[in-house]
């Protein structure tokens, strides 16, 4: 079990260039900045516009963010001192139509 405070990592999204085989980690800075790890699971997409929608599961924290500034940053508490609540795999739904 690693520490984040103790070992200051943080969880990451690569894109993989088919052409050239290259990564490119998208939006470090933001990454780094919020401290973003999860140990067992998380999410993330990246939305039309290029925004960044990134879920956090084991720390009960989901974000959007592009390359300049953080957009959200909401935390799922419990009522019980010390838990988060898990958002266990938020999905943002970018066309309602299904809805008809």
């Amino acid at each position: 079990i690693l520490n984040n405070s103790t070992y200051n990592i943080n969880t990451e999204v690569l894109i993989y260039n088919l052409n050239d085989s290259s990564f490119t980690s998208l939006y470090p800075i933001h990454f780094e900045k919020n401290k973003i790890y999860t140990r067992t699971q998380g999410l993330q997409h990246l939305l039309p516009n290029g925004d960044l929608f990134v879920e956090s599961t084991d720390e009960g924290k989901v974000f959007i963010f592009n390359e300049n500034e953080l957009l959200l940053k909401k935390y799922f508490y419990t009522p019980v001192d010390g838990f988060v609540q898990y958002p266990n795999w938020v999905r943002i739904y970018e066309d309602l139509n299904f809805l008809k």
